[in-house]
């Protein structure tokens, strides 16, 4: 890795640079996966660097977002998500995913936008900002680092940070995933004229004081699995142990009513 680069991942996991060296990188993704091209993430880190070209105008931005073992498809809520960021607008869309924590929202999410179809409709990127693990001013610094071309711009006034941002994303076709946003007031860095830039909230429960006419607005509710989906879940995870994939399903579902039907906590079983 050059020196260019910062070499070490910060606890947030926004550590990443221009020049990197896919052979020593923690976490590489490579081959067909991802539109062809090749990704590098650090293992704690969300900021991933598409290094597709040698000069920062001709280079794209986007995030391995895990999906984890044993996704299970949900069509009708994929079809909602998907619906909502081709549809056409002449203001900029904020997709609210709303759900209580362990519904599966951040990996619906990232399943959905990593579909091919969704990346061409988002040429020049996707962004990943998770606003419980990092603050919001490191977050907007990074998102103008992933655009900047001559020199990296820093400035201690988050809306600084936010109108050098929307600078850089006019004209771009950019959707930008907030995870865990709990304010409205935390949108409003993200907000943007050009309705390119479409933002995806996820958050625990619907916004209150959003203001309706400010956006072209979308809302998602993620519930807890139902029958057949638990089922799927649990033989999805367990397909590599047959002792646990020949369970009863009335055992399943007992399992599942326990563990309130919720994804993440079937998932650590």
């Amino acid at each position: 890795m050059t020196d260019d680069a910062n070499t070490s991942p910060t606890a947030t996991g926004f550590s990443a640079g221009r020049d990197m060296d896919f052979s020593i990188a923690n976490d590489f993704v490579g081959g067909d996966k991802f539109s062809g091209n090749k990704y590098v993430s650090y293992m704690t880190g969300n900021l991933v660097v598409n290094q597709n070209g040698v000069q920062a105008s001709t280079l794209y931005y986007r995030h391995v977002l895990p999906l984890g073992d044993g996704y299970v498809d949900r069509p009708e809520l994929e079809q909602q998500l998907e619906e909502a960021l081709l549809s056409e607008s002449e203001q900029q869309k904020l997709v609210l995913v709303n759900g209580r924590p362990g519904t599966g929202r951040s990996t619906l999410v990232y399943k959905v936008v990593t579909q091919s179809y969704i990346e061409a409709a988002f040429p020049d990127g996707t962004l990943l900002g998770n606003l419980r693990s990092a603050p919001l001013n490191e977050i907007l610094d990074r998102f103008v680092f992933t655009y900047e071309t001559e020199g990296h711009y820093t400035s201690n006034s988050k809306w600084d940070q936010a109108t050098h941002l929307r600078e850089l994303l006019t004209g771009k076709r950019v959707v930008i995933i907030l995870d865990n946003v709990t304010s409205t007031d935390e949108l409003a860095f993200f907000d943007h004229e050009d309705n390119n830039v479409t933002i995806i909230a996820i958050t625990r429960a619907h916004l209150p004081q959003l203001d309706e006419n400010a956006w072209s607005i979308h809302r998602l509710n993620v519930p807890e699995m139902n029958d057949s989906e638990s089922l799927a879940l649990f033989k999805s995870i367990w397909q590599e142990a047959p002792l646990l994939a020949n369970v009863d399903s009335d055992i399943l579902r007992q399992l599942a009513h326990e563990l309130h039907f919720l994804p993440q906590s079937m998932k650590s079983v």
